[in-house]
């Protein structure tokens, strides 16, 4: 995403930009506007959800006032648009397609649905009808480089031409052919963008795991899911990876959405301008809710969209049972709703600030999801309880024997424990699954390191290598463990190759950058720290090495810049003030030598 120019649509395969060229060029935009402060993505991705609230108020106003509903609706059309918007805006279901930066996916995707069908109903009281018809279009081919869950959009807006506004299939086709002409050959578009993915990086087909038979039984318990969240939003899952529910388990729910199925092809019968609701939830849905597998079997970001029918359907029938003359009921009501609702996504949305909260809840609403229980093993394990972190592991390995991954994690998380007798048992079992996985011996080197064994390290880090004979990762390993057992020339040497194999690898510049403080080469330690705090900002170890030799170097103001810098980003490390105090002591300036050293002290105080 760092080039806005060439416009390159490589991605890594399976990622979520992957095959979906405008959603990339969108972070790519992000970037050169704001680089990687995640305020602004954030920023953004709030700014495209409101625009879709926008288009979606105007979408249900619009549809309410269409030729078939204006009389029944009138004057209550546009209360029923907002509210509706609103109750969709502030829905807790909806903070994963906002809050989680990188599924704008969905809610850009839903932003050019909305387009697609609303500047269709913007047409039919504009002087230029073909123009909206054309903008309806554009969002169409658009929404296609964003997402490919527009696929359905051609078909579901002719049944929502049919239902609101033409009342029949024969004369949707007689009054706008040549627009359908081009919304259905919109197809082909589709086709030629999602060739360049192939099947996503092997994340959707016929090949996965998971048996079409299988997939569409889940599915049932799927849709049952999205269905009960819309309407007692509590009990939500970040990741389902892993999770796939049994088939006898996926039954049952058959016989809750088989009359959901029924009753959306008994609409499209008749149709039924109520039924159209649950018509917009199943289609939409339907390249995710198929039989056609998918590496996970639900994701509630899926839902973004769908959900506004329900809302739409709940506040036009309770504006008509209310009737006209009990407005202000029907305003205080949804405006209750609408308050609960927006307080259920702030809740959320703290979950999202702790990664021990968003995880354990993930554990207990799905607890047979291995992928959760390793997520909410690192998250235990960042917080310092190695112990607990194991426990999760292991139960990710019952949950899934043949996980490499659960048995490298459980490894590293053992070491951390203070358990190394255990923990290098498990790296052997990581090395019997995958004997020729490069992170066996790195991660296996790292621990040697931490306990004091860099000779040990060294030897176990070069198996790592012959591997991945060019891995910056792998490498920079190489060269802290070199310095670290007194090799300073060959530390310099593996961390060169380093920088030079991986010149986007922060860590990489940053030991590098240390290695040449130590031989008293600053000018050469300068710019490799700079290096590494140009590719990751928020590198506050790298500003205060950065810091100590600018003032090595004599280059005392820059040096205090740069420890600003650090003491903003981490302002309670008070490692960084007590480099900073003696940086301060070798220039002369001991009275704020003095001060950084106290606030050191204080810090350190306080945390025991």
């Amino acid at each position: 995403i760092r080039s806005l120019w060439p416009i390159s649509f490589e991605a890594p395969a399976g990622s979520t930009i992957d095959g979906r060229p405008l959603l990339k060029y969108s972070f790519a935009l992000d970037y050169a506007l704001f680089g990687l402060d995640a305020r602004w993505f954030r920023a953004v991705n709030i700014f495209i959800h409101a625009i879709s609230a926008l288009l979606a108020f105007g979408l249900v106003k619009r549809t309410l006032s269409s030729p078939l509903l204006k009389e029944k609706f009138g004057e209550l059309a546009q209360g029923v648009g907002f509210f509706a918007a609103l109750l969709w805006a502030l829905h807790p279901l909806a903070t994963q397609s906002v809050t989680y930066i990188s599924q704008r996916a969905e809610s850009l995707a839903g932003l050019f649905y909305l387009a697609v069908f609303y500047f269709f109903a913007r047409s039919f009281d504009s002087r230029r009808p073909a123009v909206f018809l054309a903008i309806s279009v554009a969002a169409l081919y658009a929404g296609f480089l964003a997402k490919e869950i527009l696929v359905t959009a051609p078909l579901l807006l002719l049944f929502y031409d049919r239902a609101f506004f033409s009342g029949s299939f024969g004369a949707a086709f007689r009054e706008r052919g040549r627009y359908y002409l081009f919304l259905f050959g919109g197809w082909f578009l589709l086709a030629a963008v999602m060739s360049i993915s192939g099947n996503r990086g092997g994340t959707v087909g016929f090949w996965m795991e998971i048996s079409p038979l299988q997939y569409l039984a889940a599915q049932q318990w799927v849709i049952f899911r999205y269905i009960k969240l819309v309407f007692l939003p509590s009990g939500f899952c970040l990741d389902y990876h892993g999770f796939i529910p049994a088939f006898s388990e996926s039954l049952p729910f058959a016989a809750l959405t088989l009359p959901l199925y029924g009753l959306a092809l008994w609409s499209l019968l008749k149709n039924s301008a109520w039924g159209f609701c649950l018509i917009w939830f199943l289609l939409i849905l339907a390249p995710t809710s198929s039989f056609v597998p998918i590496n996970l079997v639900a994701e509630e970001h899926r839902a973004y969209l769908p959900i506004l029918g329900f809302c739409a359907t709940l506040c036009a029938g309770a504006a008509l049972g209310l009737g006209k003359n009990q407005a202000k009921t029907f305003a205080a009501l949804l405006s209750i709703l609408a308050a609960l609702l927006g307080f259920l996504t702030i809740q959320r949305n703290l979950t999202y600030l702790s990664p021990l909260k968003l995880w354990e809840e993930n554990v207990k609403t799905i607890p047979s999801a291995d992928f959760a229980r390793l997520y909410y093993g690192n998250a235990l394990l960042d917080a310092g309880r190695a112990g607990e972190a194991a426990e999760q592991y292991r139960l990710a390995g019952e949950i899934n024997p043949d996980s490499w991954f659960a048995t490298l994690s459980a490894a590293r998380a053992l070491w951390q424990a203070g358990d190394v007798a255990l923990s290098e048992e498990f790296f052997r079992r990581a090395e019997k699954l995958k004997p020729e996985e490069a992170e066996n011996y790195l991660r296996q080197g790292e621990m040697l390191m931490e306990t004091g064994r860099p000779a040990e390290a060294v030897g176990v880090l070069l198996r790592a290598l012959e591997l991945k004979p060019d891995d910056p990762q792998i490498l920079t390993a190489l060269g802290v463990g070199a310095g670290r057992d007194g090799d300073g020339a060959a530390s310099l040497a593996y961390l060169k190759r380093a920088v030079e194999a991986g010149p986007g690898y922060s860590e990489g510049h940053f030991n590098y950058g240390n290695a040449l403080s130590r031989e008293g080469r600053f000018g050469e330690a300068i710019a490799q720290y700079e290096k590494a705090v140009e590719i990751y900002p928020l590198n506050a170890r790298g500003y205060s090495n950065l810091g100590v030799a600018l003032f090595a170097a004599g280059r005392q103001d820059e040096g205090r810049a740069a420890f600003e810098r650090a003491i903003e980003i981490e302002p309670q490390n008070p490692l960084i003030h007590r480099y900073f105090a003696s940086s301060l002591q070798k220039a002369g300036d001991f009275g704020e030598a003095d001060a950084q050293e106290k606030i050191a002290n204080e810090l350190e105080n306080n945390s025991r």
